[in-house]
């Protein structure tokens, strides 16, 4: 859906349709979508991360 808003504001702005701020929004919510996809593969790791810990998984034996 980003990606599909960048291209329909670029166009209407080479149109002259549209504003340049239109397609810095549309770009801005792109990256943002991205850095949102970024911390969520961070925190899923890290709780998978804290369930193996908390269930003794990759832990040498004496430390289990």
């Amino acid at each position: 859906q980003a990606q599909d808003d960048i291209r329909v504001s670029e166009g209407r702005y080479q149109e002259g349709l549209g504003n340049i701020l239109e397609v810095l929004d549309a770009r801005t919510v792109l990256t943002q979508a991205g850095v949102n996809a970024v911390i969520a593969r961070y925190d899923s790791a890290q709780a998978r991360a804290r369930l193996d810990r908390a269930l003794g998984i990759g832990m040498p034996e004496e430390k289990r």
